[in-house]
């Protein structure tokens, strides 16, 4: 995806992939208050019960020599039973749940069929995989046996843009600003169809420290910021936090909001050595000192409370909490349709999720060796 990586922080480099999610257990929601809000308290959180998971099939081992990907994993759902999986710059496969070896869509190259820069990875109603070449601005057409069979033209984008594919649906997402010292905003429509630039705007919001002229960052960046976060269901609704507390927001298709999950429960704090360390990143980077004062100045001070959100196509939720540089471990929660939290789980910091099939997590993992493997977690009931 083209977007500038320190605009915005996901585990996928499509747009966040509605997936299916299960959770046993359950907890009481706290007190509903008027207009569907609830509040929900750490305690609430603290008393859910925890869901294990232990180690399923392999999909596949990261050797180099084929398209497992080595170092970043994306994945995203083609049908109710297959999916898509690749690393940028890297050949494309598709699985069904349950394989081992993967169907290669096109090639990596500059020829007719193929791509270089792929940015998405979706399909059509006919079983179509559609892959979204961001170098060329093309949508590329494969059947489902991973032959190449056309080529559209897909319109302009200016400024920061980038097109994805949530399942089957497909996306627009943009940060837009009236001039250079007005705040950006995010905004996330939902198309007809892949190359429709119009659609209907899902989500928008503002991005308070971000500043654009154009496609150009115009004002200094905190150097662990806090965006919101969004993932987009197969029936075009929408669930959406703004990060800086954990909280949730379900819309409909019309706008509307369903219920919101509010609460007071930030992130964990940003400490001097953390600000320290990511300042020796950047500056090794060759980011000027006085840039990396302002910088400094404009971080908050909090890392974001909500680090990741996945969609379960019934509606269940999957929430990412805090992550903290150095931290070994990322803590998830699961909540019903309705907001409802059901339970809870831990993962090593080192271990991305990527997509649910029933009861069974993919994941993205280095082994002992440190390479790394694509493989899924089973769930137990939560006790």
């Amino acid at each position: 995806m083209p977007t500038p990586s320190h605009l915005r922080r996901l585990s996928s480099l499509a747009l966040p992939t509605a997936i299916l999610l299960a959770a046993c257990g359950g907890a009481s929601p706290d007190a509903t208050v008027s207009g569907g809000e609830r509040q929900i308290s750490q305690a609430t959180l603290d008393s859910l019960p925890r869901a294990s998971l232990t180690d399923g099939g392999r999909v596949c081992y990261a050797t180099g020599y084929d398209n497992c990907p080595l170092h970043v994993a994306v994945a995203n759902w083609l049908a109710s039973d297959r999916f898509a999986l690749w690393e940028p710059g890297r050949e494309i496969a598709a699985y069904r749940v349950g394989d081992t070896v993967g169907v290669p869509i096109g090639g990596v190259g500059s020829e007719a069929g193929m791509y270089a820069n792929q940015s998405a990875v979706g399909a059509n109603d006919k079983g179509d995989i559609l892959v979204v070449e961001a170098t060329a601005g093309t949508l590329l057409r494969y059947g489902s046996d991973g032959k190449f069979r056309a080529t559209q033209p897909l319109p302009k984008l200016f400024g920061v843009a980038v097109w994805g594919f949530a399942g089957r649906v497909a996306l627009l997402e943009r940060f837009t600003a009236a001039d250079s010292t007005a705040p950006a905003n995010l905004e996330v429509r939902v198309l007809t169809s892949a190359g429709d630039s119009a659609g209907r705007v899902a989500l928008q919001l503002p991005i308070p420290w971000l500043h654009l002229d154009n496609s150009e960052v115009s004002a200094p960046l905190p150097l662990i910021p806090t965006q919101p976060l969004y993932a987009v269901a197969d029936d075009g609704s929408l669930i959406w936090s703004s990060a800086e507390r954990l909280s949730l927001q379900r819309l409909n298709r019309s706008g509307g909001t369903d219920w919101a999950l509010m609460s007071d429960i930030t992130g964990a704090a940003i400490t001097p050595a953390d600000l320290s360390a990511r300042r020796k990143e950047l500056e090794a980077a060759g980011i000027p000192a006085i840039d990396l004062d302002s910088m400094v100045a404009r971080t908050p001070a909090t890392y974001p409370a909500v680090s990741g959100i996945l969609l379960n196509r019934d509606g269940r939720i999957m929430l990412g909490r805090t992550i903290v540089a150095g931290s070994d471990s990322v803590e998830y929660l699961m909540f019903s349709k309705e907001g409802v939290p059901l339970s809870r789980f831990t993962l090593g910091a080192r271990v991305h999720p990527l997509l649910l099939s029933g009861d069974s997590l993919l994941v993205h993992r280095p082994t002992l060796g440190e390479p790394w493997e694509v493989r899924w977690l089973l769930f137990a009931p939560a006790h």
